[in-house]
């Protein structure tokens, strides 16, 4: 068996103090200081998320970069699985088609509701005709 030599000094521990002495210390005032109500807990946590006055602000992706980079994944899941692809792509058309059902049968009621108020209007005027209802089948 091949003898190994002493592994060089690993660079995950390089970066990892390095990174240590780029980040900005916390007063130690500010970490000790409890939070009591939610009022100053969401106010800190505001606080801590805003940029720094130097630090360039990252915009938020539009729409189309979110398609792009949603497209460009599922094609890298496709290269490795594509009955995982396939079962994904489904699940997304069924979901779609019960939406475009619900949206129509919802549009149906709405119609058929209008026609009844009319038709119940009309009774009411005094002509006696039957209340229309949804067709049956």
């Amino acid at each position: 068996m091949k003898e190994r030599g002493k592994r060089p000094a690993s660079r995950f521990w390089t970066r990892l103090f390095k990174r240590e002495q780029e980040k900005p210390r916390k007063s130690a005032a500010k970490t000790r200081r409890p939070t009591t109500s939610p009022d100053r807990a969401s106010a800190s946590a505001a606080a801590t998320t805003t940029p720094e006055a130097g630090a360039p602000a990252q915009a938020r992706p539009t729409p189309l970069e979110r398609s792009l980079s949603e497209a460009k994944q599922m094609a890298a899941i496709g290269r490795k699985d594509p009955e995982r692809l396939a079962n994904m792509l489904s699940g997304i058309l069924t979901k779609e088609r019960e939406k475009a059902r619900q949206e129509k049968e919802r549009f149906e009621e709405q119609v058929w509701a209008i026609l009844r108020r009319d038709e119940e209007q009309e009774a009411a005027d005094g002509s006696s005709e039957e209340p229309a209802g949804p067709p049956r089948a």
